[in-house]
């Protein structure tokens, strides 16, 4: 092994692993194989090197997915990998997916329900299997080819920076509908995702990112290690490998003998421009944000926003749709230029774009609002939260909003708290004087039950104070100009007898305070 240990197959791998952390003790390794050339290099270099003492890992796994493109050489594929795990004496699971089929259902092109398919398949069978690192055998070349890719198509800052080395992964739903490159869903940087609670991350890595693939192949044929190849990889009838056979070889030929080495390092230089930039903007984000964070919108302080500069600007907009779970493969150049425009507006006026996969960036006065899904429809908050007995104090258990009936702004709220207050003119007038959305006061004895908050719902009706009578809440809003994509995510304090308090807006006429009134009860929202 000493002499193994040397070449520079080892050096790398060692060095790439070590470099990029990789490798931490406790790790349970699930490895990519397809049965080619870098995933068998992978798969043998990663056991040859657990032989050594410089990684303890205690379990590696074996997974492979039977895409069913190429009929019995895909069987064929299936069963080598089999044996090699045997051979080395690995745990392996295979599974086989009609991605013809799967495409034809999804709308989606063969590359892609392929893509998704695969990482669909490996995050479960990391999960079953209890690994927290998911090991592929993507190499220098493919990186080169992915920035030449993009830079053919258009690309920004962090499509420059390639394919990262190490990046985490919450759940095997956010690889569906992805850019149809050969790397993985959103390879944005490091940690692209939002874990869902009490769900375990699992890490994509990348040891063989630094080795050419020439240099791959010389390990594979002086360790003798066998492998397949997939001859699709030699049709030109994908852009990617019309770079790898064609343009590649003719930029090296007659531009730049060096261009894989020219834009490796513009790759490094990106993603250390990427990661200072997305370091420096994480803290401004939480700070930015001025709503709780929900997965359907995320209100924004559009004037401390439109202050940082554009680099700062569109790498804030990445992270706040990163945290909305927007997929990014409709969300090209033009796209997030319509959002920096809606955050750079100097005269603050109301103003909406709506954006592929259901997305829709507002300004409204000081704010900028971004919000998924918004359809008339749009589904009700689920659920009643009772609040403990008066007097008291209830943290509510999601995320509810009040409006501002000054400027109509939504301001999340995360608790509603109850307090018995002396009768007397002289409170009362103190507290109409000062008296803010957030607060009101209310006849207790008026009261019918418990009170509990909730959302809309079909055929709710309101007599809001000073009113004549009864209306359909949704009348209601109309009158007070409420935005569509706020009314069913605005909190409603009611009793067993209906709503009390559209919250922020108005209380119901029948709790008001009147002369014969003996019990006050303040609510305040924080």
């Amino acid at each position: 092994m000493k002499n193994k240990a040397n070449n520079i197959f080892f050096r790398k791998l060692r060095q790439q692993i070590f470099q990029y952390q990789l490798y931490l003790p406790g790790d349970r390794w699930l490895l990519a194989v397809s049965g080619g050339p870098d995933s068998m290099a992978m798969l043998y270099g990663v056991v040859k090197l657990r032989e050594t003492t410089l990684i303890d890992l205690k379990y590696l796994h074996v997974a492979h997915l039977n895409h069913q493109l190429r009929a019995e050489e895909s069987d064929a594929d299936a069963e080598f990998v089999r044996k090699q795990a045997r051979l080395l004496g690995l745990p392996v699971t295979i599974s086989s997916e009609n991605v013809a089929e799967t495409s034809q259902q999804t709308n989606e092109s063969v590359e892609t329900a392929a893509r998704n398919s695969r990482y669909r398949f490996l995050a479960e069978t990391a999960l079953e299997h209890n690994c927290n690192k998911i090991v592929l055998g993507h190499n220098a070349d493919d990186n080169i080819e992915t920035i030449l890719h993009r830079i053919i198509r258009g690309t920004g800052i962090r499509g420059l920076a390639g394919i990262p080395s190490v990046r985490a992964l919450s759940t095997y739903k956010e690889t569906a509908g992805l850019p149809e490159d050969k790397e993985d869903a959103f390879n944005k940087g490091k940690d692209d995702t939002i874990a869902e609670p009490a769900e375990k991350k699992i890490f994509l890595i990348r040891p063989l990112l630094s080795l050419r693939r020439l240099e791959i192949e010389n390990f594979l044929g002086k360790q003798k290690i066998e492998c397949r190849l997939d001859r699709s990889n030699l049709c030109s009838d994908y852009t990617r490998n019309r770079i790898r056979n064609s343009l590649l070889p003719l930029l090296e030929k007659q531009y730049n003998p060096r261009i894989t080495d020219s834009l490796t390092r513009l790759g490094h230089i990106a993603e250390q421009f990427r990661e200072n930039l997305a370091e420096q903007t994480e803290e401004m984000r939480r700070n930015l944000i001025v709503s709780p964070i929900n997965e359907n919108h995320i209100i924004v302080d559009g004037e401390s926003l439109a202050n940082l500069n554009e680099f700062q600007q569109m790498e804030l907009v990445h992270q706040v749709l990163q945290v909305l779970k927007v997929p990014l493969r409709r969300m090209g150049y033009k796209q997030f230029r319509s959002i920096l425009n809606i955050i750079q507006r100097k005269d603050q006026a109301r103003s909406t774009v709506n954006l592929p996969e259901g997305l829709k960036v507002m300004r409204q006065s000081k704010n900028v609002i971004f919000q998924k899904g918004v359809t008339e429809d749009i589904s009700v908050y689920s659920g009643e939260q009772y609040l403990t007995p008066f007097p008291g104090e209830t943290i509510l258990d999601q995320p509810w909003w009040l409006i501002n009936p000054v400027e109509t702004e939504p301001v999340g709220i995360s608790s509603v708290k109850t307090e018995m207050m002396a009768e007397g003119e002289q409170f009362l007038d103190k507290f109409r004087q000062n008296k803010h959305p957030f607060e009101e006061v209310i006849d207790r004895d008026r009261l019918r039950g418990n009170l509990y908050i909730r959302g809309r719902r079909d055929g709710d009706r309101f007599q809001a104070l000073g009113s004549a009578g009864e209306k359909k809440l949704g009348d209601f809003f109309t009158d007070q100009k409420i935005p569509v994509y706020l009314r069913n995510q605005t909190g409603l304090l009611c009793d067993q007898e209906g709503i009390i308090w559209v919250m922020g807006l108005r209380i119901s006429e029948r709790v008001k305070i009147t002369s014969t009134t003996k019990s006050l009860l303040k609510l305040t929202l924080q």
